[in-house]
């Protein structure tokens, strides 16, 4: 029966309005037909045909009546003949009223009728002057009279018969088409009353519909009353002039009303606090109907305001809209937050102090180490024999050990940013090394501490970054020089086959120190991990350098470690795989070739005179032609006034800085087109986006060596590797590896490679969206945070970067970002990854 009352229901929707347009044609019908009736009753009360046949009777017996008085007056020559005229007088006005009568206008009847009045006003027209005349012309016209009334008898009677005869025919007509009107009535109001009957029987079988549905409805109520008053969130629902009418249990338990208590009462200043109504009694919170989720406040029974997340919906009820209000108390997740926000900025603070800390000392490092290795680099060139070439190069190595302690504390922030490029090129290892430990030994001989450096396999020419692995290596050199106190240190090295033209490089620096303990053996690698010997030492340290060796060894694919025992001395070791030199190259020892360079007007704009005197010699050397000035001012008229092909341009100078120097130069004046290059110890990628935006094409960092300069002078980048991270973050992977196991690690890197696909399909969509940081954004946070689980540095960057520029209202510049180079970082992650697992 349930099944089929939606039928029926459906049924009666579809017929009811075909039987409402039946019956309201056949009311219609009814009263047109009514009409129709109504018409030919009155033309049937109205009807003139009983007068016609009077008329002709009284016609024909005034004819008879003045026939027998014209024979009268015809017998008796001495008859009077008044009474004749007075019967001639009678048959003219009878016969006047049968020509102006209505009868003789009745339809059908016009032809004889046309004729019958035509005759009789033939006689009346022909007789009435003798009638009217004197007695003897009337004597004398009688007979010619008698005649003609005769005549006029005859056809009178013929017309009387034809007339009654039509009049008869017309009334059968008229009988037949007001039957026919009857019986049309008669099917109108059949169909009427059973059209009236289909529509009582839908509106019974409606009503019982509708209490089916009330029924059922009431029994939805009765069940949605109860999961309101289950629900967890408290839900308050109103009318459209806020007054409470359904307030559940988790309602009264967050407000501290019973139901009874706010029913009918207004929402506005019982359970939302004045301050957020625009107006007393606004009910603005609860006008935002299909807004989603959104915050605002609360007040509770005790006064307390507190926030709530809230969500509006709306229906139409039987007195208005209603509207429904779904809260939920937010208190505790907000303190959380709040906490959290507050540790977060917390140690952005700390990390943006430590970074401004770490740009402000490495610039006042960077900047006389400049000249100290500038003018070794001219004084090499200048060497007047062996002996003094041999100490300029190894002051130039120590100069480079010391530039590179320097940079320990950058190394640790670019090391866990993937920022560290690696410059891998052919070199001799021994020789390296042996330069490396030469230039140590002075230090060693002070302290009375032997040093010995042994090759324990042939040397080999390898490529890969003699640099940092000389960083490894003097690590390890400077830890055992501080805990040495007697006896020696030695350096070993050996090259072993790997797989094709791979090889194993293995380095040992092996001392007679104290040892390490088991337990500290791991802590060590740790940052500003320090045993407690070292704090007893004059030399003391950050604790730094180890940690940021075993990075740079990750970052290189290889591992370090250590073997110790306390009393037995230290064995640090480095494995390293390195892939044999292509070419032999420029042999150990010989100096390169000057590059050629061509011929340019340089300004060199700074403050510090043995930078400008480095500069100087270093650009006539390679024959340029160069000017100077001492500060951004000075160099911004200078280049206003002539025209230079290369500014090279210091950031840090008195009067004007360079970056304003550079906003002059670009605004007006004969060099706005130069190449600016800005020469600076500032590197951390911030600052090279500072120096673009200034309007600088390039950046120098210092110490400045001949071939950077040569590089910029030929108009090559030099930023691109210094901003540029690596494609994979190896210290992340290696440490994911040891947590989770390798095979776990590649499980979850595959995974993390398709879910790379998908976000970045997912941002080039909307990228190329009219308004790209409405979706952009939060696609690029969850790209990068998936990326960096992978290991993915360079595509989190990317990344990171884009949303970013976000932030900062540059969506065009992210949007152009994201279509640019995702494909592109993808595909060299993807590939780095596949190549590592």
């Amino acid at each position: 029966m349930s099944s089929l009352s939606p039928r029926i229901a459906t049924l009666a929707r579809t017929v009811r309005p075909v039987l409402a347009i039946v019956l309201c044609i056949a009311l219609v019908m009814l009263v047109v037909l009514g009409l129709r009736i109504q018409s030919a009753l009155v033309g049937l009360r109205s009807e003139a045909t009983d007068n016609l046949h009077w008329n002709l009777s009284q016609l024909e017996v005034d004819i008879v009546r003045l026939s027998e008085e014209i024979r009268v007056a015809q017998n008796d020559p001495a008859a009077p003949l008044k009474e004749l005229r007075k019967r001639h007088d009678l048959f003219y006005s009878r016969a006047q009223n049968a020509i102006q009568g209505k009868g003789f206008s009745t339809p059908g009847l016009e032809d004889l009728s046309t004729a019958l009045s035509a005759m009789l006003a033939e006689y009346l027209a022909v007789e009435t002057p003798a009638v009217d005349g004197s007695d003897a012309a009337l004597r004398a016209d009688l007979p010619r009279m008698a005649a003609h009334l005769d005549a006029l008898r005859d056809t009178l009677r013929k017309t009387s018969i034809q007339i009654i005869e039509r009049l008869a025919k017309i009334s059968d007509d008229r009988r037949a088409a007001l039957s026919l009107l009857v019986s049309q009535v008669a099917l109108a109001t059949f169909v009427t009353i059973g059209m009236l009957a289909c529509l009582l029987t839908m509106v019974l079988m409606s009503s019982r519909a509708a209490l089916r549905e009330a029924r059922h409805t009431a029994q939805v109520s009765r069940q949605l009353r109860a999961t309101v008053d289950s629900a967890l969130d408290a839900i308050v629902v109103t009318d459209d002039k806020g007054d409470i009418l359904q307030f559940n249990g988790s309602a009264e338990s967050t407000f501290g009303y019973t139901r009874a208590e706010v029913l009918g009462r207004r929402a506005a200043g019982l359970i939302l606090p004045p301050e957020i109504a625009a107006e007393p009694g606004d009910l603005a919170p609860l006008r935002q109907v299909d807004a989603g989720r959104f915050q605002t406040r609360a007040l509770d029974r005790a006064g307390r305001s507190f926030p709530v997340e809230l969500s509006i919906s709306s229906a139409e009820g039987d007195e208005g809209r209603i509207y429904t209000a779904f809260l939920h108390d937010i208190s505790d997740r907000l303190a959380a937050e709040a906490e959290m926000t507050r540790a977060r900025d917390e140690a952005l603070a700390a990390e943006r102090a430590k970074t401004d800390f770490l740009a402000v000392m490495s610039h006042e490092m960077r900047t006389p180490l400049n000249g100290v290795i500038a003018s070794l680099e001219i004084a090499a060139r200048k060497a007047a024999n062996p002996e003094q070439a041999h100490f300029i190069a190894l002051a130039q190595d120590s100069a480079q050990l010391l530039l590179r302690h320097a940079d320990d504390v950058l190394d640790i922030t670019r090391l866990e940013s993937g920022g560290m490029k690696l410059l891998p090129q052919d070199f001799d290892l021994e020789t390296h090394l042996a330069n490396l430990v030469e230039g140590l030994g002075p230090v060693c001989t002070e302290r009375g501490i032997g040093l010995r450096f042994d090759m324990l396999t042939p040397s080999a020419r390898l490529n890969g970054d003699p640099f940092r692995l000389g960083q490894i290596v003097q690590n390890f050199l400077s830890n055992a020089i501080k805990f040495v106190e007697t006896g020696g240190i030695t350096v070993e090295a050996e090259v072993t086959p790997l797989e094709g033209a791979m090889r194993e490089v293995e380095i040992r620096v092996i001392d007679t120190g104290p040892g390490i303990a088991a337990q500290d053996q791991e802590r060590i690698f740790q940052d500003f991990a320090m045993l407690d010997p070292s704090f007893r030492r004059s030399g003391g340290g950050a604790g730094l350098g180890l940690a940021i060796a075993r990075r740079i060894a990750t970052a290189m694919g290889g591992e370090i470690g250590v073997e110790s025992a306390p009393g037995e001395g230290s064995c640090f070791w480095l494995r390293l795989p390195l892939a044999m030199a292509k070419d032999s190259g420029t042999a150990a020892g010989q100096p390169s070739a000057a590059p050629s360079l061509p011929l340019l007007d340089i300004l060199v704009v700074e403050d510090n005179a043995t930078n400008r005197a480095v500069l100087d010699e270093m650009l006539r050397q390679s024959g340029q032609r160069v000017e100077m000035a001492v500060d951004g001012e000075k160099g911004a008229q200078a280049a206003q006034a002539r025209r230079f092909d290369v500014i090279l341009m210091d950031i840090s100078m008195p009067v004007m800085d360079g970056l304003a120097s550079t906003g002059l130069i670009r605004a007006r004046g004969a060099s706005q087109r130069a190449r600016i290059v800005a020469v600076t110890a500032h590197s951390l990628p911030a600052d090279l986006d500072r120096f673009r935006a200034a309007g600088m094409d390039d950046v120098l960092v210092k110490p400045i060596s001949s071939e950077a300069l040569a590089r910029v002078l030929k108009g090559d980048s030099v930023t691109a590797a210094l901003a540029r991270p690596a494609v994979l973050d190896m210290t992340r992977i290696q440490d994911m590896q040891e947590t989770l196991g390798a095979a776990t690690f590649a499980r979850l890197a595959q995974q993390g490679l398709v879910d790379m696909h998908r976000l970045a399909r997912l941002a080039q969509q909307a990228a190329s969206a009219a308004a790209p940081s409405d979706g952009l954004e939060p696609l690029c946070h969850e790209a990068a945070g998936g990326a960096a689980m992978i290991g993915a540095e360079r595509l989190r960057a990317h990344y990171s970067q884009a949303e970013a520029e976000i932030r900062q209202g540059q969506a065009e510049a992210a949007r152009d970002r994201i279509l640019r180079d995702t494909e592109s970082f993808l595909a060299e992650a993807e590939t780095a990854l596949r190549n590592l697992l």
